[in-house]
């Protein structure tokens, strides 16, 4: 198994097969513009396959919904997991979940999320 590590301005992106784990830095906002240098790391990575995300919510930053709406029309995700303890982080998540149309969970542990991303990739 081969893993891809990236740092990036707004946080760490690990590609594991066709997972991608994502850990954001604290006090960010992610907006399109991030969102755009991301799909466009993706793309590279995975060209047209099929890919899961999921987004490790170690730290707390804020999300603009709108990257879910154009992460669906632009890229070739197909899942959205998002990892947290935090309360407040995983009601976001809900919120957040209603922009994305295809599989969007939120667990409690890194382990869950990537159990139920390989369900839904194979």
């Amino acid at each position: 198994m081969s893993i891809i590590e990236t740092d990036f301005d707004f946080g760490k992106v690990k590609i594991q097969n066709d997972i991608v784990i994502a850990e954001m830095n604290e006090g960010i906002t992610f907006d399109i513009n991030y969102n755009t240098e991301f799909l466009k790391f993706c793309k590279n990575h995975f060209k047209e396959k099929a890919y899961g995300y999921i987004s490790h919510r170690i730290h707390s930053y804020s999300v603009n919904p709108t990257v879910y709406l154009d992460t669906a029309k632009n890229s070739n995700m197909r899942a959205i997991a998002i990892v947290s303890s935090d309360p407040i982080s995983k009601g976001n998540a809900e919120i957040e979940k209603q922009f994305f149309e295809y599989p969007f969970e939120v667990f409690s542990t890194l382990e869950q999320a990537v159990q139920w991303m390989n369900k839904i990739l194979y």
